[in-house]
């Protein structure tokens, strides 16, 4: 009888993966892995068009929509995008085609970059499994860009996706999380998706990404930091000014160049465990 129930329960889900879905993730972080006590969280999509899936956080469309608006200044605009991208951590978009093929899209200043994803997730689907509201959850374990994640699927939900990069399991992905438990994604909801608009808005904002490699990412991810530290060594004035240290005492140009530089760095080991960070070439 529990045979026959699941079978028509999986019946069933493929009636309705006729139409568009959005499933639902938590999606709980710290960027500071000597924090793993203080983290946030964000909600995170998983929208599926047929064979096409986009991932993306639930405030991406926030940004176009505030472009969309014509009686807003560009001051003003500016000023809320810069809040959007400053309050959110997941910022990217992945967009799997109709063939399987997996995109990352990524905005550095005012242009996006597409990277084609290899499928390199090599999942050990394990024997060990759980009931997570209703579901029965089967444990996968890989390693991804030298993060040891854990991930619990169910083939109950026939779609071999889930959140982030984490696809190709015979099932959905309701909870992945990685070895301390830093970064953890886990359904809350699955719902269909009627006169949804959101797919035309993450085109919108991606129809003129440049498309990279993979290295060319990399590097892209390597220079950025670079860049950032160096900012305060770029300073230049053409009138003197006076500079001072955190307790109000005077100081020189340099020491205070020096002082802005360490307190960059300080912002770097602080966001240490950012899952972009994942791309980079160790």
């Amino acid at each position: 009888m529990k045979i026959v129930v699941r079978l028509l329960f999986a019946f069933n889900f493929l009636l309705l993966t006729s139409q568009n879905k959005r499933i639902v993730y938590e999606y709980s972080y710290t960027n500071d892995s000597t924090k793993l006590d203080q983290k946030k969280s964000e909600i995170l999509y998983l929208d599926l068009h047929g064979k096409e899936s986009y991932f993306y956080n639930s405030k991406f469309n926030y940004v176009d929509s505030l472009k969309q608006q014509k009686n807003i200044d560009n001051y003003k605009l500016l000023t809320l995008i810069r809040e959007y991208y400053s309050s959110n951590s997941y910022k990217e978009l992945l967009v799997r085609n109709k063939n399987a093929v997996l995109s990352l899209y990524y905005k550095s200043d005012s242009e996006y970059y597409r990277i084609d994803l290899g499928n390199t997730n090599k999942w050990n689907i394990l024997p060990e499994k759980i009931t997570y509201n209703g579901y029965n959850l089967q444990k996968a374990y890989a390693v991804i860009n030298d993060r040891n994640w854990t991930v619990w699927f169910s083939d109950e939900v026939p779609i071999n996706n889930g959140p982030f990069i984490f696809q190709d399991l015979p099932g959905l992905v309701f909870i992945a999380e990685d070895k301390n438990k830093s970064q953890v994604f886990k359904l809350v909801e699955i719902k269909t998706l009627e006169d949804d608009h959101s797919k035309d808005a993450l085109l919108r904002s991606t129809e003129k990404s440049k498309s990279i490699t993979m290295d060319q990412f990399s590097k892209m991810l390597v220079d950025q930091e670079v860049k950032y530290l160096n900012v305060a060594s770029n300073h230049s004035t053409n009138t003197p000014s006076e500079y001072f240290d955190s307790s109000g005492n005077s100081i020189s140009e340099q020491e205070y160049m020096l002082m802005q530089r360490k307190s960059r760095e300080e912002v770097l080991k602080r966001n240490n465990n950012k899952l972009i960070n994942d791309f980079r070439n160790k």
